[in-house]
């Protein structure tokens, strides 16, 4: 495993892990685009090539954009095959991370150029969802070119011994990182139509991420009393609040991809209310309820809906429990592990 130099790197004697340098002075480790991070990805093609060099490596599965990029030069030098593993489209992600106009625009058509091209320069790229491939296939990327294999979760980390308590009163659970394309902002605009028709309802956001501009906009929509923000320290935690809910928000506003909080969410029987383009795992009125993407009205309608029907959320989450199987890394592993295999045998 190649990687950045920071984060937690555990012994395993099933494999090593081969960081870059790590700069103690940086530690911005929210998404997006910067210029130390071109600095980063340079060590780290350097390192690639290193490693398959020394190590005898026989395939390069690159996870996400840059190392898309990456692999598929060492790929070239090295005649290695790569296996792109595409967790979204560049083109709707890239511009989120910009306010001017112009640069939203440049990094939009930057986006679509890697869109339409990395997969054409790897051996195959593996999409995480139907409609990922169907935007590819738009670009012209051969189908036979791209597989679907939507991401996977440990069922066993799921389980809790024993609900903790929580306060009475419909409650509802944001949880995830608090990057724009997620529109945080109109979680919080449509919450307070909820709270108009639903006065005891509570809304947790539960992240790592920075709460200061949500909950400026909480205190300008006069619903910061209603609103509570958890600092997220460890997966445990998060789990133990989650399981006090009773319905999940996603409102993540871009094509492709899959919200992997969805998983976790329907992983402990949640309930979930998203918009259209994040609705994967999600089935309208199945295991929650699917809102026109954009449309507040119809997204603080599932909320109320949900929250005022103890029975259909019971339905909802039994489905939810069910559906999650398909998710199950025991499964997705098999699948990934043909693809792999027949990838070397060709």
């Amino acid at each position: 495993m190649v990687t950045y130099g920071y984060g937690q790197f555990p012994y395993s004697p099933e494999f090593r892990i081969h960081p870059i340098r790590d700069f103690p002075w940086y530690r911005r480790f929210s998404s997006g685009p910067t210029l130390i991070k071109l600095l980063f990805d340079l060590l780290l093609l350097f390192k690639l090539w290193r490693v398959c060099r020394l190590h005898g490596v026989q395939l390069i599965s690159a996870h996400n954009y840059e190392a898309a990029a990456l692999s598929a030069i060492v790929g070239k030098v090295s005649r290695l095959p790569v296996v792109y593993h595409s967790h979204g489209l560049l083109s709707e992600e890239l511009p989120t991370y910009f306010t001017n106009s112009l640069l939203r625009g440049l990094a939009r058509r930057f986006g679509l150029l890697f869109d339409r091209y990395a997969p054409r320069v790897v051996t195959c790229s593996l999409v995480l969802a139907e409609e990922e491939k169907g935007i590819l296939r738009r670009f012209g990327i051969p189908s036979e070119r791209m597989k679907v294999i939507p991401p996977g979760i440990f069922l066993e980390d799921f389980e809790i011994p024993e609900v903790p308590e929580r306060s009475p009163g419909p409650r509802v659970i944001y949880a995830g990182n608090l990057d724009s394309y997620q529109t945080l902002p109109l979680v919080l605009e449509a919450f307070k139509k909820v709270i108009a028709e639903l006065p005891e309802a509570k809304l947790l956001i539960i992240s790592a991420g920075d709460f200061t501009e949500l909950k400026k906009l909480a205190e300008k929509l006069a619903i910061d009393a209603e609103v509570q923000f958890v600092n997220a320290s460890s997966f445990e935690q998060t789990l133990a609040t989650l399981v006090t809910g009773d319905i999940a928000l996603s409102a993540r506003s871009l094509r492709g991809g899959f919200p992997i909080k969805v998983l976790n969410y329907i992983a402990v029987g949640l309930p979930v209310v998203t918009f259209k383009s994040s609705a994967t795992a999600v089935k309208h009125l199945h295991n929650g309820y699917v809102a026109r993407d954009g449309d507040l009205e119809d997204y603080a309608r599932g909320m109320i809906m949900l929250l005022n029907d103890r029975e259909l959320r019971a339905k909802l989450s039994k489905n939810a429990l069910t559906e999650v199987q398909n998710y199950s890394w025991t499964r997705i592993i098999t699948e990934m592990e043909s693809i792999y295999r027949g990838i070397l045998l060709s």
